[in-house]
């Protein structure tokens, strides 16, 4: 189960990231944000979903394909609660470049996705 979030399609609207949160484990189900990271098309950067469920992004914005040891630690810490939490997510595979994003996109959701 992967907690991944994907834009709705709309006539207006093209999918164009995936956000990928860390686990919603017992101790964080009173928490005001939860972490993630955004991928695009060659970029992905830290995104913080709010109570509300409102996303934005923050920080600097890297470009992928890139080498995990090359981020900073607070964006490694968020990739490996999600990878811990989500083992058969595709977030490392995408991050380094071993898939495309496109292949992310059009992949089907896990259950526990939003």
């Amino acid at each position: 189960m992967e907690n991944r979030d994907v834009p709705e399609t709309g006539e207006a609207q093209e999918r164009t990231y995936l956000d990928y949160f860390q686990g919603l484990s017992g101790s964080r189900n009173g928490m005001l944000h939860c972490f993630g990271v955004r991928l695009r098309e060659g970029s992905c950067l830290v995104v913080v979903k709010n109570r509300d469920g409102q996303v934005n992004p923050r920080g600097n914005e890297f470009h992928t394909p890139l080498r995990l040891e090359g981020l900073p630690t607070y964006m490694q810490m968020i990739v490996d609660d999600h990878v811990l939490n989500y083992p058969e997510s595709d977030l490392i595979a995408v991050l380094t470049g071993e898939k495309s994003f496109q292949e992310a996109l059009d992949s089907p959701m896990l259950e526990g996705s939003e």
